[in-house]
């Protein structure tokens, strides 16, 4: 029941009250990490072209995709709706940005539950610039958005 109330439960991600958890484990430990927000570009689309239980099935591939391309480490979570959040332990923004255009390359490259690949954007924060999580996650948030307003399918890492 434990383990459940912290799993997402159509992806098997992490939800909110998971990533509460690790985020308590990184504090006690002191640990540095960086933050990867990722929504899935045009996901309202989807739904509208092709149904909810595509919709669905579209979420659950993005899941898998993110945890091939990560490590055991890395705490993976679906924030609602098509918005996702890795983090990632012990990872400066160089790494975050390899890993962030690993998981991009391989959307484009894979066909989704639609026939066609789809893409994401994504922003990235390392928790060491920021004085709180909270902090940390807005500007990784704000680079997410930015990253759309550049025309998707990117990454942007948060200024410092």
């Amino acid at each position: 029941l434990e383990a459940a109330s912290m799993t997402d439960p159509l992806t098997g991600l992490r939800n909110r009250r998971g990533l509460e958890l690790a985020l308590k484990q990184f504090d006690l430990l002191d640990q540095r990490y960086a933050a990867v927000t990722l929504d899935i570009d045009h996901f309202k689309q989807v739904n509208d072209q092709h149904g909810h239980d595509v919709g669905d099935a579209v979420l659950r591939f993005l899941a898998e995709i993110m945890k091939e391309c990560s490590r055991p480490t890395d705490v993976l979570c679906r924030m609602g709706g098509e918005e996702f959040l890795m983090l990632l332990p012990e990872t400066d923004a160089s790494g975050a940005g390899i890993a962030a255009e690993r998981l991009l390359a391989r959307l484009r490259q894979t066909a989704s539950p639609t026939g066609a690949p789809v893409t994401a954007s994504i922003g990235i924060a390392c928790s060491d610039r920021y004085a709180s999580s909270d902090a940390t996650f807005k500007a990784a948030d704000e680079a997410l958005y930015q990253a759309k307003r550049a025309g998707r399918d990117r990454v942007v890492l948060a200024p410092n």
